[in-house]
């Protein structure tokens, strides 16, 4: 705003035409694309990228030593670890199945505290030695997000503050919080009714869905806590756990439900600096190797938002 367009009295007018300097949000719901017609080839070539994009970040595996192809394993290999999919689990038995290009074997887990994440169909690396002619698995290692990885900061000083599932009550209340908070707050209101505010506000609607969200160099990744639920029951866990789990998988939906995508949206390629959970049942926070996760129960339940900086 130029000098000679200052008002002499400074106004309520004034004040919200000062604070809508809009920074640039970009929202991003993934375009789940399916084939039409699937056919033999079809599958085969899905899991053999998917084998093979996930076979070249656990080659890197610090952890994973004389890595083998099943074919390899012989009398001598004492201990050896192995890069396979998930074929068939027998958590009773604590028995997998996984298999690569070159064949699959059956291998006891004594990892128990992993064996309770994993999935049908997910690539994983499993540390192994040789106990006669059976193959156990001491350890599971997925894929995972890097050790070391830069923390991203915005140009200037951004707050983005989130809600979800606000009914209308208590907008007075939320406004005054993000007052004191500075001017470049951006609020993002999420399966909510209309909110009113004089502050950037971005409206996202999820409904078992999820979507990614880009402030400058920042990614987020908005998650209804609907969309985890099948992963929840199977594992016996809360939100946050759940999605950390899935996060070190770098798959958002393992396991194959006979759907082939022109390209897999699940796949997660770039690593969210933040990852918030919407509509959920539990509220929380964690750091995981520089990812912020956040669990936001509904507004309408439980009248809490969240701030970042």
């Amino acid at each position: 705003i130029s000098q000679k367009e200052k008002p002499i009295v400074i106004t309520d007018d004034y004040i919200e035409l000062f604070l809508s300097q809009r920074l640039e949000v970009k929202v991003v719901k993934p375009q789940i694309k399916k084939k039409e017609k699937v056919t033999v080839q079809d599958v085969l070539s899905y899991f053999t990228n998917r084998f093979e994009f996930f076979k070249s970040i656990l080659s890197r595996r610090m952890e994973l030593f004389n890595i083998l192809s099943i074919n390899k394993i012989s009398s001598k290999s004492k201990k050896f670890s192995l890069i396979g999919l998930v074929r068939e689990i027998e958590k009773d038995r604590k028995k997998v199945t996984i298999e690569d290009t070159t064949g699959s074997v059956e291998v006891l887990v004594e990892d128990e505290k992993n064996l309770r994440y994993l999935t049908l169909d997910e690539v994983v690396g499993l540390l192994c030695v040789k106990g006669g002619e059976e193959i156990i698995c001491k350890k599971i290692v997925w894929p995972d997000l890097p050790l070391k990885r830069r923390v991203k900061k915005t140009k200037e000083e951004i707050i983005c503050v989130f809600v979800s599932n606000f009914n209308g009550k208590g907008a007075e209340a939320i406004n005054r919080e993000i007052k004191k908070l500075g001017k470049n707050c951006i609020l993002f209101l999420i399966n909510s009714s209309k909110f009113p505010s004089q502050f950037q506000k971005i409206e996202i609607e999820l409904k078992n869905e999820f979507s990614w969200v880009y402030v400058q160099d920042i990614t987020i990744l908005l998650l209804d806590e609907a969309f985890l639920r099948k992963y929840m029951e199977e594992f016996g866990d809360n939100p946050l756990n759940t999605l950390l789990y899935l996060l070190r998988k770098r798959h958002l939906n393992p396991e194959f439900n006979s759907t082939i995508y022109e390209e897999d949206p699940f796949l997660i390629k770039t690593i969210p600096d933040i990852a918030v959970i919407v509509s959920s049942s539990q509220s929380g926070a964690m750091n995981y190797k520089g990812v912020t996760l956040i669990s936001l129960p509904k507004f309408i339940i439980k009248p809490i938002g969240c701030s970042i900086n």
